[in-house]
């Protein structure tokens, strides 16, 4: 007739399948999940050597950027409302204005810059006049 159903073998409680090595069906995606990583590491270990792997790593969480959910002088819980300023903070409905929140990114100078004017030479000027 049909199997007994036998216990999980990492023994949380649930019944295991045979196909799934005799492991509830959490237990087994975690041993996968686990599986992966192992031979992953494994072969990163193989192609290149432990420094250049932990300097690559530090690289990536340095340029990893947290977005915060929160005004930054309120505290105000902002989800997707936020608005995110130039000087790169991010605030609620009340303090969006950079007057509100004493913003210290200079709006005047990146228009400067970004504005073109053309050259003015003495010679058009005189025949203008």
């Amino acid at each position: 007739m049909a199997d007994e159903p036998n216990l999980c073998v990492k023994g949380c409680g649930f019944y295991g399948r045979a196909e799934d090595r005799n492991m509830c069906s959490k237990c087994y995606n975690e041993f996968l999940k686990n599986e992966i990583i192992s031979k992953s590491i494994s072969k990163i270990h193989s192609d290149e050597n432990d420094d250049a792997i932990s300097e690559s790593l530090c690289d990536q969480l340095k340029d990893l950027k947290i977005t915060t959910n929160r005004c930054k002088d309120c505290n105000k819980k902002v989800g997707l409302t936020g608005f995110s300023c130039r000087c790169g903070n991010v605030y609620c409905s009340r303090h969006r204005l950079p007057e509100q929140h004493a913003c210290t990114y200079d709006f005047k100078g990146a228009a400067r810059k970004n504005l073109k004017l053309p050259l003015i030479c003495g010679e058009k000027l005189k025949k203008i006049l």
